[in-house]
């Protein structure tokens, strides 16, 4: 079967983790790779993970037959995307997410430009874990990393940081899902960083700071306020965002039950 680079500097740490028996469906996992002993110029081709002292020098997943990059779906789309459609890009997003965090892994490039959208299924597959590290419990890091318009306030700043930095980088993903903008805009990194920096000097909330009127979706500002919150410390856990996503799903698809059965139509 084809296959494609995942990652040319994926750390060795991070394979035995993401590797596709231990995988999730909406993570992009590795199906082989390459490595070889420090020092040696022989390289080794792995089919399934194997302890030793191995440096990788890339990975691989199967290809993707009739996938697209989540950003060109966003913005190639005509009209706004459905409720539905909204809470389900959501809840993958927020499912892979968590399943990252229970293994102490931060992604660090949080983007719908590192997803793949499956044409015939609909479902997303986070790719690209070049600067993904693993943290030990409640750990931090310091490395400044990440695109100028998901990047969360404190990596921006310099501060060591944890995984509430990828909470803010779903909030801005999930904006763009919903309202197909971003949130802090600008021609350039440099432009992006100062509407960025103009939104944590105002001390206002993100509902405050930006109209969510131009959408015909359920009020989520007080949701938004949370992810998009400037202390880490207020930001929801994975674990809280999936449970919140799954609950909006539910609700959702029993107000559509109701509607059906008031209008008399059971297959509309």
């Amino acid at each position: 079967k084809a296959k494609r680079v995942l990652s040319n500097a994926l750390k060795g740490d991070l394979l035995p983790l993401l590797f596709k028996k231990e995988g999730h469906p909406g993570i992009a996992c590795v199906d082989s790779y390459y490595a070889r002993k420090p020092g040696d110029s022989k390289t080794n081709f792995f089919k399934d993970f194997t302890q030793g002292e191995f440096e990788v020098c890339a990975v691989a997943m199967p290809c993707f037959n009739d996938a697209l990059e989540f950003y060109d779906v966003i913005v190639g789309r005509e009209g706004p995307f459905t409720l539905d459609e909204v809470l389900n890009f959501w809840g993958q997003i927020a499912d892979a997410l968590h399943f990252l965090h229970e293994k102490n892994i931060m992604h660090r490039d949080l983007k719908p430009e590192n997803m793949l959208y499956e044409v015939n299924t609909g479902f997303l597959k986070l790719i690209d874990f070049g600067f993904a590290r693993v943290l030990p419990e409640g750990g931090r890091a310091t490395t400044q990393c990440g695109t100028a318009h998901y990047v969360a306030p404190e990596v921006l700043w310099g501060r060591d940081y944890g995984v509430a930095a990828e909470i803010w980088s779903f909030g801005v993903i999930a904006f763009v899902v919903m309202m197909r903008a971003y949130p802090f805009n600008g021609e350039t990194p440099e432009n992006v960083i100062e509407s960025l920096k103009r939104f944590c000097h105002s001390r206002e909330s993100i509902s405050e700071f930006i109209s969510f009127k131009r959408t015909k979706m359920p009020d989520f500002s007080r949701i938004f306020d949370l992810w998009l919150n400037v202390d880490e410390r207020r930001r929801p856990s994975a674990s809280e965002l999936l449970e919140w996503v799954n609950l909006c799903k539910d609700q959702y698809r029993e107000e559509e039950r109701a509607r059906r059965a008031s209008s008399g139509c059971s297959s509309c």
